[in-house]
């Protein structure tokens, strides 16, 4: 089932910030926590996790209000990062494509190859006037892919 629901995406693309946050301040303080001063151990002090977060204040200033995230910039941010080409790009769509058309076009250069393949081993094999147990093997791999495309397709 697919969702058409922008916000929906927004909520997903949220969800997994959140969670990346979390655990690497958890991180950063099971690090720190594994460390010892003097025979103490350390605790992560709040430096240490605001370092852990992302995005980090000097990459997005405007993701932080009176020490507390804006969450729309935080979007906003994630968006200029990982999807800086949002709008469709008709040729990235085309090679992208997994139904209908682009399908039949696989199976049918998978075929060809096949055929191609077998044709020369046929050749092949005429020409040498013998028949080597690697020619052989070959050829039923070939008849056999063949086969089984023609039954798929």
């Amino acid at each position: 089932e697919t969702t058409e629901n922008p916000s929906d995406w927004k909520e997903l693309a949220m969800y997994f910030w959140e969670f990346h946050n979390d655990v690497s301040v958890r991180l950063v303080g099971e690090r720190i926590r594994n460390t010892f001063y003097k025979g103490v151990r350390n605790e992560p002090t709040e430096k240490d996790e605001i370092v852990a977060l992302f995005p980090a204040i000097n990459n997005c200033r405007v993701c932080y209000e009176e020490g507390e995230w804006n969450k729309a910039e935080v979007f906003g941010f994630l968006e200029r990062t990982y999807w800086p080409d949002s709008e469709k790009d008709p040729l990235t769509d085309k090679l992208l494509k997994f139904e209908g058309e682009s399908e039949s076009r696989v199976g049918f250069l998978l075929l060809a190859m096949a055929l191609v393949v077998g044709l020369l081993v046929v050749l092949v094999e005429r020409l040498t006037g013998r028949q080597s147990y690697l020619i052989h093997q070959s050829l039923v791999t070939a008849r056999q892919l063949v086969s089984t495309k023609s039954r798929t397709v």
